[in-house]
């Protein structure tokens, strides 16, 4: 019984296995070398040399069918399995399993225990994400859970992941990559385990009513540089929903009439002053217009925009014949920030500023007014509030002031609701005003602005990549004829205080109508004489006149209108009709035409002119096009599958509405009968004219180099052929004497109302204060427009302004075209100097040095007999040549030093060409340069008298004191100077 009993217990001790308590531990990857491996550990009591361990690997709970079981013995615990085993199982999930045995009873085993699961490839995450137009991007992880490790016969090591966007429109989104990934083992971190690589996806702002959409984002992988373990492993796909966004329009156009965003009204605006167009209470974004006088009522001639950092005003207030055609400036500095954009057309009337935003501002140039557009994003939908509406979708509470208070429309001439958005002068953006942050929500667009966006085309399998990319508004690429300006415009704002667009202020303060500069500081004037010169055809320019193009409106006269409102309701329907879209928005769009026809009336019958008609045409024209662009139904697509704008709206408009002088036929005007220009804009039997010229036909050569002049054109255009003719001026004493030699020279186009004169180098003397030209310009080289007068002068000695007047100043002198200053020599005559005080255009004699002179050079008993008439000594002067020298001639006042071979000559100043080298000796040439004889001729301040000296080379007597010698007129100071020549005392009755 006993022995029976332990032949049991000895069985059973056979049969059993060792007991594992936990499964094993899968562990990795771990980079070795260029391999990476896992490990699948045991925990088992050690020390046990009868046991054993079976270890097998599993990818998705499928053996790994070419890998053998690793069977562990002794003290071993840990199995490995290396990256070649992942070879077709990327994608998979790993495992380890195991179960102990006795080495001795083999076939008694344990039971299978299966490790932890390691993923093995790579996740997008998150795998679904919904983005909005009104919205910011949102970032996506690929994640990889393997090393990408390639040996070293691989120079490269990375796998290519192409961004791929199907379903919808693959515009809708774009990427912060170059539709690209690259994963390489630099992206691996040894602490997660992982290697991840990001990207953003963010819904592009289309301004387009295409409903929400879902679309892929499909990583298309490119294994050439990669491991072959990852071969044909496919990435998974993203999800995207994209959430459409409204935008709204806003626009300001002729006298002004309000096209609100809703738009369900068109209001009147008849006041002067500086208003609040929009402004966003959640972000830093604001328009300001500013309107004066015009017709009774008010036009637009100003607006400002800020969008985040940036101001940017457009401005064409001066009202004035000749206003400089409207100008760009940066309010808020001399920096634009990324996604900034300004755009003009060529012929400078039409100007797009457009921003990372999504927001933009057109302006249209009408020469004394302009009209106004702003497009306002999703993101500020419900966040606005001004003149042009809440934009929250319902028009009921657009007429909402500052405040809250809601205003009545009266008959769309709300004025009180107008004056509750009214600015003070210190509120203004025009003025320079700046706004804090709103105390809401805060929008940044860092990203938009700094990070690289792209389009990723899955049908060439291309990136369209650039900044602010997201903006996908087809409003800003309509424009064939438009060109960036914005670095010019940001390089003019920053020398803006080295040069002056248009100063349009006097040189001096203005005190009265005519004396400018003061008399009273300023000793000498010089007064252009416009009509000194005979056979001179120069245009004046009235100074400071305004010229009005509107007649002026009183409603409390009677008036007999030259246009009735028939009149006027058949003229606005004929051009509206006849415009590009007219047809279309009437009839297929369904755009409500009426508020601009009544509109078109209302100001042609006011202003008994057409003046605001093309205005309001052009406004129609853009609410149209708002109206095709906001339709998906009315975009085609292109080859690469883009959606491409109905061509109406494109490539079929043309410029201008052809100045409604012409028709337009597929966007090119064919103009009426004497028209001409892309616009017909142009006179063909007119020249051109030239209205004035910018800086006021003045520049100061210490300021500009004065090498080119700016004009203030009409009737003109640009051609192969555009030329500028110049002819010099000479200004002397205010008289202009003009030349007869015409230089024909390059001319800049600026604009259809401005262009650029170049002139020649070698006309510009650089050693005369004050000199002019007569420029004029033509398109064709036959006709040439009238002339106008260029002033270039040296503010050293001048102060010159626009009413034809410059000012010598107080401690300066103008002496033969040339500026000195006080106390200065002569060049030429040492005895002579600059002294303001005496006479600012002439030399004045120094006395004190004339008395230090030597005698005549000449020794003789009858002191009329003189070596030279113009020459007091020989020697002992500084040499005009060379200071250091003082061995050159002494010279009587008026006369100067002659040149190398005759230095110990002087010569009567200007005529040294003529007289150096040949003396003029005393008495045979008179007593002196000036004086003929000591008497016989009659005495000025007693003509019955005839014992009074002789003058000669246009000199002057004296006087009753000194009547027996002539002096250079308006030097009185050299009577009585020469004792030596005509004695020292002075003669009486």
């Amino acid at each position: 019984m006993l022995l029976r009993l332990c032949l049991l217990l000895l069985a059973h001790h056979v049969e059993s296995a060792p007991r594992m308590a936990s499964p094993p531990v899968l562990t990795g990857p771990e980079i070795i070398g260029d391999r990476f491996r896992f490990a699948c550990g045991i925990s088992f009591q050690r020390g046990i040399q009868n046991i054993a361990f079976n270890v097998t690997w599993s990818f998705d709970g499928v053996d790994i069918p070419t890998r053998p079981a690793d069977i562990l013995t002794g003290d071993q615990r840990i199995a490995f399995l290396y990256q070649e085993a992942w070879r077709g199982n990327v994608g998979k999930t790993l495992r380890c399993r195991a179960d102990a045995y006795y080495v001795t009873t083999p076939n008694v085993r344990s039971a299978i225990l299966t490790s932890n699961g390691y993923f093995g490839g790579v996740r997008v995450a998150p795998p679904v994400v919904t983005v909005r137009e009104a919205g910011g991007p949102q970032q996506i992880n690929v994640t990889s859970t393997l090393p990408v490790l390639c040996t070293g016969a691989q120079q490269r090591c990375n796998i290519h992941l192409d961004i791929d966007v199907t379903g919808g429109s693959w515009e809708d989104i774009a990427t912060a990559n170059q539709c690209l990934l690259l994963l390489t083992r630099d992206h691996w971190d040894l602490n997660t385990r992982t290697a991840t690589i990001s990207t953003t996806v963010q819904a592009t702002r289309d301004f387009v009513r295409d409903g929400n959409q879902e679309l892929h984002v499909t990583f298309i992988a490119n294994y050439i540089n990669a491991p072959d373990i990852w071969r044909g492993y496919r990435l998974p796909r993203l999800r995207v929903f994209t959430v459409d966004g409204e935008t709204r329009r806003c626009s300001a156009f002729a006298d002004p009439h309000i096209r609100t965003f809703e738009g369900r009204d068109t209001l009147h605006l008849y006041e002067v002053g500086d208003f609040v167009l929009l402004r966003s209470t959640q972000r830093q974004f604001e328009v300001n217009i500013r309107t004066n006088e015009c017709v009774g009522r008010a036009c637009v001639c100003a607006v400002a925009i800020m969008d985040g950092p940036d101001t940017i005003a457009i401005d064409v207030c001066r009202q004035r014949w000749g206003a400089p055609p409207a100008r760009v400036r940066i309010v808020s500095g001399g920096s634009l920030a990324a996604g900034t954009q300004i755009k003009r057309t060529n012929d400078g009337r039409n100007f797009m500023i457009s921003f990372a935003s999504g927001s933009w501002l057109r302006v249209q140039d009408f020469a004394t007014y302009i009209n106004v557009e702003v497009q306002v994003p999703a993101e500020d939908f419900g966040h606005v509030q001004g003149i042009c509406g809440t934009f929250d979708g319902n028009p009921d509470n657009e007429l909402r002031g500052p405040d809250g208070q809601t205003f009545e429309l009266n008959n769309n001439v709300p004025t009180l609701f107008f004056r509750s958005w009214r600015l003070r002068v210190d509120q203004s953006l025009l003025n320079g005003a700046t706004r804090s942050q709103p105390t809401r929500r805060v929008i940044r667009y860092d990203n938009v602005n700094i990070v690289t966006q792209c389009l990723c085309n899955n049908i060439t399998r291309t990136a369209d990549c650039g900044n602010n990319r997201v903006i996908q508004d087809p409003v800003r690429n309509l424009c064939r004829s438009c060109h960036d300006v914005t670095d010019r415009v940001v390089t003019r704002t920053q020398n803006a205080s080295v040069i002056d667009d248009d100063n349009d202020e006097p040189a001096v303060r203005v005190t009265g109508p005519t004396a400018v500069p003061d008399r009273p500081n300023f000793r000498t004037m010089i007064n252009f004489n416009f009509t000194a010169s005979v056979g001179i055809n120069v245009t004046i320019l009235t100074p400071g006149a305004e010229v009005n193009p509107f007649p002026r409106f009183n409603p409390n006269l009677p008036v007999q209108p030259q246009i009735t409102q028939a009149r006027a309701n058949q003229l606005c329907l004929t051009a509206i009709a006849n415009f590009t879209l007219g047809v279309r928005c009437a009839t297929i769009v369904g755009f409500d035409t009426s508020g601009f026809v009544s509109s078109c009336v209302e100001d042609m019958v006011a202003a008994q002119t057409t003046v605001f008609l093309q205005a309001s045409v052009s406004a129609l024209e853009a609410g149209c096009q708002e109206a095709i662009l906001r339709n998906i139904s009315n975009f085609g697509t292109d080859g690469q599958g883009r959606r491409l704008p109905p061509p109406e709206v494109t490539k079929n408009i043309c410029p201008n509405q052809c100045s409604l002088r012409g028709v337009c036929s597929a966007g090119t005007c064919l103009c009426d009968e004497g028209f001409t220009a892309p616009d017909c804009s142009v006179q063909v039997a007119r020249p051109p004219q030239i209205i004035r010229i910018m800086r006021n036909g003045l520049c100061n050569s210490r300021r500009r180099p004065c090498r080119i002049a700016f004009l203030i054109v009409d009737n003109f255009h640009e051609t192969p052929n555009i030329a500028c003719r110049v002819r010099d001026v000479r200004i002397d004493n205010g008289n202009l004497t003009p030349g007869n030699n015409f230089s024909i020279v390059p001319a800049d186009f600026e604009s259809s109302r401005e262009v650029g004169c170049h002139l020649p180098d070698a006309r510009v003397p650089e050693d005369r204060a004050l000199h002019g030209f007569l420029i004029s310009l033509t398109t064709n080289g036959a006709l040439f427009s009238n002339e106008v007068l260029y002033v270039v002068y040296d503010s050293r000695c001048l102060a010159c302004n626009r009413m034809g007047q410059c000012g010598i100043r107080n401690d300066t002198c103008l002496i033969e075209g040339t500026c000195r200053r006080a106390r200065e020599e002569n060049p030429r005559n040492p005895s002579e100097l600059c002294d303001p005080d005496r006479d600012q255009e002439r030399w004045t004699s120094s006395l004190s040095r004339l008395a230090a002179f030597p005698a005549p050079c000449l020794p003789t008993n009858n002191r009329f007999d003189r070596w030279d008439i113009w020459t007091s000594n020989q020697t002992g002067c500084p040499c005009f040549f060379d200071k250091n020298r003082t061995d050159c001639a002494c010279c009587e006042a008026g006369a100067c030093q002659c040149p190398d071979p005759n230095p110990n000559q002087c010569a009567l100043c200007s005529q040294e060409a003529r007289l150096c080298g040949t003396r003029q000796t005393s008495p045979e040439n008179g007593v002196d340069g000036w004086t003929l004889s000591l008497t016989g001729c009659q005495c000025a301040f007693d003509p019955s008298r005839t014992d009074c000296a002789c003058c000669q080379n246009e000199g002057c007597l004296c006087g009753l004191e000194h009547r027996n010698q002539c002096s250079p007129c308006g030097r009185p100071e050299v009577c009585g100077s020469k004792p030596d020549v005509f004695g020292g005392l002075r003669v009486h009755g």
